[in-house]
């Protein structure tokens, strides 16, 4: 039974062919675009495997914006936070504001630094495992499987860690990948959750 509700519960946050595509540009600001490209993504990783959404360069209905991201080490830890911005259109300027939030969480990057040889499938198994030792936001561990026999949690991790390669444009070592794809994890609950509070989109007209 707990097979069955996580993977629902992935099947959800990923999203239905029946609804609708949003188009989002996700952002950063120019002065932080370094700092903030792992966090940018780890996000970008989840949203282009979601049916709900189509990450775009132009013709956006919405821009998603990552800020503000600070990192601090206590340890292997990584302790962050970081907002997320949900705007309108950024054709000029930025666009409004219609949705904001504050995120803080952690990441345990102990056996990422301890990994001496890059596999994808130890890669994966890390960042399930990390994600599932996140208890502060309920949905993480859902969105990616509690459990390795759920047979879509693994593949969403992979093909994560294969647009992250795109998305960065070189090749990036294991402690990076946990940190892009954990933190882009929580942030992809959050901005699932921006999203659905928006109002429904207008069906087009055939």
């Amino acid at each position: 039974m707990k097979r069955i509700v996580a993977l629902f519960a992935l099947l959800a946050l990923l999203g239905s062919t029946a609804l609708a595509q949003l188009k989002i540009d996700l952002k950063t600001p120019l002065d932080d675009k370094e700092k903030l490209k792992l966090a940018k993504a780890g996000l970008g990783a989840y949203l282009r495997q979601a049916e709900w959404v189509e990450v775009v360069n132009v013709g956006e209905d919405y821009s998603l914006w990552i800020k503000n991201l600070k990192r601090r080490f206590k340890g292997n830890t990584l302790h962050f936070e970081a907002d997320l911005e949900l705007k309108t259109r950024a054709d000029l300027g930025s666009g409004d504001l219609v949705n904001a939030r504050h995120i803080k969480d952690s990441i345990d990057l102990h056996e990422a630094a301890n990994l001496q040889t890059f596999e994808e499938r130890e890669m994966s198994e890390l960042v399930e495992k990390q994600l599932t030792k996140n208890d502060k936001f309920k949905p993480v561990p859902a969105l990616i499987g509690t459990a390795t026999s759920v047979p879509l949690a693994g593949t969403v991790v992979q093909q994560g860690l294969k647009y992250l390669g795109v998305d960065l444009e070189s090749k990036f070592s294991p402690d990076q990948a946990i940190e892009a794809m954990t933190l882009g994890a929580v942030l992809f609950v959050h901005a699932k959750e921006m999203i659905d509070a928006l109002p429904a989109k207008p069906q087009e007209k055939k």
